[in-house]
């Protein structure tokens, strides 16, 4: 994800959104769902951007940094950048219905 803040969903016009690329739904996509959106009000604006893909994507990121001995040590002594990501991580995958 590029340093460029986003975009609100209402930021963004249909002729806007229909120009992006698959690529740049998805991001978007877990970019809103990650910031608490609701699954449903993202697809009806980006259609279905590759339901699967956020999630799947999302999973494999958990499992990484689940298997990464430095950064569950800081997770689990309360670092607020890991349980942020941690949490932004478990409201992409329950968000997307698999």
């Amino acid at each position: 994800m590029s340093n460029t803040p986003m975009k609100t969903l209402a930021e963004y016009d249909d002729k806007q959104i229909a120009a992006m690329t698959p690529q740049q739904k998805t991001e978007y996509a877990r970019h809103l769902l990650a910031s608490g959106h609701d699954f449903e009000v993202v697809e009806k604006r980006f259609g279905n951007p590759n339901s699967s893909a956020p999630r799947d994507q999302a999973i494999a990121e958990k499992t990484a940094l689940k298997k990464n001995p430095e950064w569950v040590k800081r997770y689990l002594d309360g670092g607020y950048e890991e349980r942020k990501k941690m949490a932004a991580l478990d409201r992409i995958i329950h968000s997307i219905k698999a």
